[in-house]
C-alpha cells in the first residue's frame, strides 16, 4: 500500500517536472527569439547608418533619401531658394541633400565606437568619420578660424552620436547631418 502511494507521488512529481521543464524550454525559446529580433534590428540599424553616409559621401542622394529620417528644414534654412534651388519645388529632397552636403559633414564612417538599443525602435551609435584622405575627422570647438585660448583649449571632437529609428520594417537616420561652420 505504501508502495502504491509512493508510486503515485513519484508519477505526479515526474509529470510536474516534465511540464515545468517544457514551460521553461518554451520560455527560453521565446526569449531567444526576442533576443534574435533585437540583434537583427541593431544589425539592420547599423547597416542603414553605414549605407546612408556612404551614399551621401558618394553623391548618390537619390538613394540616400531612402535612409534620411530627419526633417529637411535645417537644410532648407541654409539654402537660398532664389539662387540655388528650383523655388517651384521646395520638396526636391535629392537636390536639398546635394546642396546640403556642400556645407554639412557627409563623410564616410571610419568606425562605430559604440552602439546600443535605447528603445525597441531606436538605436544610438557613436561614430567617427573619415576625411576623404582616410584621416580621422576632427571638429573644432572654435568657429571660423577663431584661435583657441592659449590655456584650457578644448580638444577637437572626434566622436558623434547618431540615432537610427525603426519605423515599421524600415530604418532611418533621424539625427540631422552634422554642421560645421
Amino acid at each position: 500500500m505504501l508502495q502504491k502511494g509512493f508510486l503515485k507521488v513519484l508519477v505526479i512529481v515526474i509529470i510536474l517536472v516534465v511540464i515545468g521543464g517544457g514551460v521553461l524550454i518554451w520560455q527560453y525559446k521565446v526569449e531567444q527569439k526576442e533576443q534574435g529580433e533585437k540583434t537583427q534590428d541593431i544589425v539592420l540599424a547599423r547597416s542603414t547608418l553605414l549605407k546612408y553616409f556612404f551614399l551621401l559621401n558618394e553623391g548618390d542622394y537619390g538613394e540616400a533619401i531612402k535612409y534620411h529620417g530627419s526633417k529637411y528644414d535645417y537644410i532648407n534654412t541654409s539654402i537660398s531658394y532664389e539662387s540655388e534651388l528650383d523655388s517651384s519645388n521646395p520638396n526636391n529632397y535629392v537636390e536639398l541633400l546635394r546642396r546640403g552636403c556642400q556645407f554639412l559633414i557627409c563623410l564616410k564612417i571610419k568606425e562605430i565606437v559604440d552602439e546600443k538599443e535605447i528603445s525597441h525602435s531606436r538605436f544610438k551609435f557613436t561614430i567617427q568619420f573619415a576625411e576623404n584622405n582616410g584621416m580621422l575627422f576632427e571638429k573644432s570647438h572654435y568657429c571660423c578660424g577663431e584661435e583657441p585660448p592659449k590655456e584650457g583649449a578644448l580638444p577637437p571632437q572626434v566622436k558623434f552620436d547618431y540615432i537610427v529609428e525603426k519605423q515599421g520594417d524600415t530604418f532611418f537616420v533621424v539625427t540631422p547631418i552634422l554642421y560645421v561652420p
